[in-house]
């Protein structure tokens, strides 16, 4: 179920009033007489139909998904990536709550009014990369303010080199290695990683 909010319902954007997909959760309840395995197939069957892999990487990979998704379901996939980090790559840190931190925001890390824009940053890089998911992380709101629109090594420096996020502190290993900048070529590199752990981390098939 919670694989069908999330695919079906926030990355998807199927609506919530569907009555197809309502009437068929319906039937599953209804007809349920306690084998699991018949009730997990066909709510299996209700993510491949409402939303397929092929549907559900498309949507990760927009160049406007932070436009395109609610805010809440940002902060909740930012959120389990966080502890993805945790749980693989950082195991001295214990997982966080989704409600852990008031006010859970998304951070542009470039900004989306950059106080600085290098010869790179052209009409190309505005349409697909601003908003793209690798140019996104996890932030709490009074420190996003607080970043305003400072370049990434001014960023880096002050605040994700120290963040008690983990998905901020990694940045610095997406950076350009022959520029050492933050700029399309790591934005890529990072939506790779984390559309991967989506893929894998919401993949209704191998549940």
């Amino acid at each position: 179920m919670e694989i069908i909010s999330f695919r079906v319902y926030g990355i998807r954007k199927r609506k919530r009033t569907n009555t197809t997909i309502s009437k068929r959760l319906h039937k599953l309840a209804q007809n349920f007489q306690g084998d699991f395995e018949v009730l997990i197939s066909g709510l299996k069957d209700i993510v491949g139909e409402f939303c397929r892999d092929r549907e559900f990487y498309n949507r990760l990979i927009s160049p406007e998904f932070y436009e395109a998704i609610s805010a809440n379901d940002l902060n909740y996939l930012f959120w389990q990536y966080e502890n993805y980090l945790r749980r693989t790559e950082y195991l001295e840190d214990a997982p966080i709550e989704f409600r852990q931190y008031k006010g859970l925001s998304i951070e542009h890390i470039i900004s989306q009014v950059p106080r600085e824009i290098p010869a790179w940053m052209d009409e190309r890089f505005w349409d697909n990369y601003i908003h793209s998911i690798g140019n996104l992380t996890l932030d709490i709101s009074s420190e996003n303010s607080a970043k305003s629109n400072l370049n990434f090594d001014k960023k880096y420096n002050y605040f994700y080199k120290n963040s008690r996020f983990r998905c901020q502190q990694e940045l610095i290993t997406f950076t350009n290695s022959d520029s050492s900048e933050w700029d399309e070529t790591s934005i890529t590199k990072r939506q790779t990683k984390i559309v991967n752990f989506a893929m894998m981390y919401w993949d209704y098939q191998s549940r």
